[in-house]
């Protein structure tokens, strides 16, 4: 009889496929870093036993693989998915090729080749200075010292009364540009109010960014009045009785002291401004005191206060009469 016949069964083992890998991207370059993405898409069908990026200097060799010349291997843990990594140490305003690898056991796969630049260094800003402060201005300093060849595109300081960690774009941050790129400069800084407590920074810009020098601060100082403060007695509006008058001497605000001689008259002080103080954006108060410890405001229904654009007076207001031994302080603020 006739039939089908068959050998013995045999077995054979289909070979291993390479690793897959695909999207390699980059983040957050600076002058000396990055970071580093790709996924493993597939494992070929066998486990992934290792996996990583490998980089080079793009000038050196612009297809870096594992033992390539000048190519840096950096392993990343896992098997199939995202792999990432932050390199570091790089140079400066130079091109670098990496590329994602995974290994398996039919060999080492690698993913489409990437590069980049690494960015300018950021610039040093140092020494901040301060000087020839007064009641409204201060000039204000920083030095740009260069860090690998690049040069500054702006430069200035930068203030604030309330931010105490001034930077551009912050809450309460003038900014004052200047010109110039490397070295030391200074900035002239107007319109300050008195008596104040300021912060500032010095910074200059390139296409790293832009750096700042440390922060330290400053206080204006108060403003001093040079005008002519006068005390007299004038006709009130009603009979009063007879104190004396005197007339103190001024310190760092225009004083003066009246009281009363005569019959029917009360004090009136008058405080002629000089022609500097007449271009300033100031707002004066006349304050009155019986001991030079204590000052209140005329601003009430005791005085007739006129202020205009060259003088700024006072006249007892009240048909009680007015305390002896009055003494008038003029304070400026600024607007």
């Amino acid at each position: 009889n006739s039939g089908v016949g068959y050998t013995p069964v045999a077995t054979f083992v289909t070979p291993a496929a390479l690793p897959t890998l695909s999207n390699p991207s980059l983040l957050n370059i600076t002058s000396s870093s990055a970071d580093l993405s790709a996924e493993v898409t597939g494992d070929g069908g066998v486990a992934i036993t290792e996996r990583g990026f490998v980089y080079s200097v793009t000038a050196s060799n612009s297809n870096p693989t594992i033992g390539g010349s000048g190519a840096i291997q950096v392993p990343v843990a896992g098997t199939v998915g995202v792999l990432t990594s932050s390199i570091s140490s790089l140079l400066a305003n130079t091109q670098y090729t990496f590329k994602a690898y995974a290994t398996n056991s039919a060999g080492t796969a690698y993913g489409a080749p990437s590069a980049f630049f690494t960015t300018l260094p950021p610039l040093t800003v140092t020494l901040p200075t301060v000087s020839d402060v007064t009641s409204t201005t201060a000039i204000l300093g920083g030095t740009v010292n260069s860090d690998g060849g690049t040069t500054a595109t702006e430069r200035g300081i930068v203030y604030s009364f309330t931010n105490t960690d001034p930077s551009i774009g912050g809450s309460d941050v003038t900014k004052i540009p200047t010109s110039g790129t490397m070295g030391p400069y200074t900035v002239s800084v107007t319109s300050l109010a008195a008596v104040t407590k300021y912060y500032f920074k010095a910074y200059a810009t390139n296409g790293a960014g832009t750096s700042y020098s440390d922060v330290l601060d400053f206080t204006t100082l108060p403003i001093v009045l040079s005008g002519l403060a006068q005390v007299e007695l004038v006709e009130g509006d009603a009979p009063q009785p007879a104190p004396s008058l005197k007339i103190a001497s001024r310190t760092k605000s225009l004083m003066g002291t009246a009281t009363q001689t005569q019959p029917q008259l009360v004090p009136h002080f008058t405080y002629v401004k000089n022609e500097i103080e007449k271009t300033q954006q100031l707002s004066y108060q006349i304050k009155v005191s019986t001991d030079m410890k204590n000052w209140l405001p005329t601003n009430n229904n005791l005085w007739l206060v006129v202020d205009t654009a060259d003088v700024i007076s006072c006249t007892w207001n009240s048909s009680d009469s007015p305390p002896s031994g009055m003494f008038f302080m003029v304070e400026a603020t600024t607007n």
